[in-house]
């Protein structure tokens, strides 16, 4: 789904709205960081993706070992695997065999916790994106009043001056607009949609590991 949304966002910028051969040419330089900063996000969303992913299949196993031979057939089926969800497991036969009382919601939570905060950290860079965004839309803004100005100044006497000055308040109209599109659409739609799925991915891991305790 979102491999699907970054592409069609993609096209659509490329053939409606000329984003691309604006970055190339933006005097601020402020979209090419935040795009630098979206695709580091998507990396870091689909890696997240894909271990969520290898999760859900390690959980498939631990689901058919505990309806065959209960929580000792998952820890002796599984011995070395390294995955959240086998060492939750593990930790929790630990616990029962020193006689102790384990919290599973805890328990759970800890082996989980590093997803979640990558999930966090993408929602994170998305709302960095808008910032950048807003920023780049105020340096727009004073780059077209400064050219507005120097345009004013020679108007009457000095011809190249006043076309140099509405070139520049031109770039800046269109840096204001084109940060606050990039910010909000990649930032702001895209990134959180992504820490969403993931962040229910993950979820959807605990509710799993739950019902096989249950």
């Amino acid at each position: 789904m979102w491999g699907f949304m970054t592409i069609f966002t993609y096209l659509t910028f490329y053939i409606d709205t000329e984003v691309w051969a604006f970055v190339k040419t933006d005097p601020s330089r402020i979209t090419w960081v935040i795009l630098t900063l979206f695709v580091m996000g998507l990396i870091g969303s689909a890696a997240l993706a894909l271990m969520v992913t290898k999760e859900g299949l390690s959980l498939q196993v631990v689901e058919a070992c505990a309806k065959g031979s209960g929580l000792r057939g998952i820890v002796g089926g599984t011995a070395g695997r390294n995955r959240a969800v086998f060492r939750f497991f593990q930790a929790l036969q630990a616990t029962i065999d020193a006689e102790g009382q384990p919290n599973v919601e805890v328990m759970s939570h800890v082996e989980l916790a590093s997803y979640y905060r990558m999930s966090h950290g993408v929602e994170l860079m998305g709302n960095i994106l808008i910032t950048l965004g807003l920023i780049g839309t105020v340096m727009g803004l004073t780059m077209t009043l400064t050219g507005l100005t120097n345009a004013l100044d020679a108007l009457g006497h000095d011809q190249e001056m006043l076309l140099a000055g509405l070139q520049k308040a031109m770039g800046g109209m269109g840096t204001a607009f084109y940060t606050t599109l990039l910010g909000a659409v990649l930032g702001g739609v895209l990134l959180r949609v992504f820490a969403q799925v993931t962040e229910g991915g993950v979820g959807s891991l605990y509710d799993v590991m739950m019902r096989v305790c249950l």
